[in-house]
């Protein structure tokens, strides 16, 4: 295994891989460190394709510029958080925070914007505080998962293929709503910044997304994925959709789940569909196959404040148990 010069590997079982400082000035100077990661950029970037996660614990990242200096080691994904399916604000720089869906929810493991055409390489993460209670970051090795995908949805997926339709509501209907409700169920002019529809049009040519006016003032986006991705570095195979997450079911949703039933008595267009490509319903039972299979190989990844966190984001799952009390973990999304 490549090695990094000034840190030691402190767990190689599993994910993360996990390093350590093996020089003072990495665990006191935010400079030297910012340093460090930019000189080893190379070694970390070949250890992350080959092994998915990695975990820098210990070293002086004390707070979000020294975060945003390190992310720079990696470019900045091309198309930033447009058109992602969560509120999510900037905080500095290229850093984000990791998500504002409630403490109570539970995020399944998944694979960043897979429900989009493009989506980032890579992901970085960094603990600015930790949580109250529980609130770990869950990781997924998806060569592993890929290999136990229940064989009946495998093999329909195959065939054919993973269908999103999502409705982005008017910019008047969701203020209408209150907070909540408008995080649910987000406005075109949140996902993509602007209440310019002709930038929107723009914008959707740019993700390569179909897209639709309707009637009420809501936005219509539909892609069709293949539902597995070939991972470039490794050759490998891999599930890569938001199936366990957008269908539509209460273990995927949890407490939104009754949402969806309120949206459907008044006749609203639901925030997120997922089906097979062909827009029969993927059956409940099947998700809940896969939904028990990813409880097995699932790992509770607990924080500690200065942590940052790099994965691949073919090669490692994500998602986040529910939480309690404060938490602050950031994000950067990379090509």
């Amino acid at each position: 295994m490549l090695s990094l010069e000034g840190a030691r590997l402190e767990d190689s079982e599993g994910i993360p891989l996990t390093f350590a400082p093996a020089v003072p000035e990495l665990g006191s100077s935010s400079d030297a460190v910012i340093r460090w990661f930019h000189a080893q950029a190379h070694t970390i970037k070949s250890l992350l394709s080959a092994h998915g996660a990695l975990l820098f614990r210990g070293f002086a990242v004390a707070d979000t510029t020294t975060f945003n200096d390190i992310s720079t080691i990696f470019p900045t994904h091309r198309g930033g958080y447009l058109g992602g399916a969560t509120p999510r604000s900037a905080i500095k720089g290229n850093v984000f925070e990791a998500t504002r869906v409630p403490a109570p929810y539970k995020i399944q493991l998944h694979q960043e914007m897979s429900y989009l055409p493009h989506q980032p390489a890579r992901l970085m993460f960094f603990c600015h505080v930790p949580p109250g209670e529980a609130g770990e970051t869950i990781l997924g090795d998806m060569r592993t998962i890929s290999a136990r995908i229940p064989s009946e949805l495998r093999d329909a997926v195959r065939a054919r293929k993973v269908r999103y339709v999502r409705n982005l509501a008017s910019p008047t209907a969701s203020a209408a709503r209150g907070q909540w409700l408008a995080d649910f169920h987000r406005s075109w002019k949140d996902c993509f910044g602007t209440g310019d529809r002709d930038a929107v049009d723009q914008a959707c040519r740019h993700l390569d997304m179909s897209s639709a006016w309707c009637p009420d003032g809501s936005l219509e986006l539909v892609y069709v994925s293949d539902g597995f991705r070939r991972h470039g570095p490794t050759g490998t195979d891999l599930w890569f959709n938001h199936i366990a997450v957008l269908h539509d079911n209460p273990r995927s949703l949890g407490p939104a789940h009754a949402l969806h039933g309120l949206y459907r008595k008044m006749g609203h267009a639901l925030p997120h569909v997922v089906t097979y490509g062909d827009g029969e319903p993927i059956p409940t039972a099947v998700v809940y196959e896969l939904l028990d299979m990813l409880d097995k190989e699932t790992i509770a990844f607990p924080w500690r404040q200065g942590d940052v966190m790099m994965l691949d984001n073919m090669l490692v799952a994500h998602g986040r148990n529910r939480f309690s009390g404060a938490r602050d973990i950031q994000v950067t999304l990379h090509d």
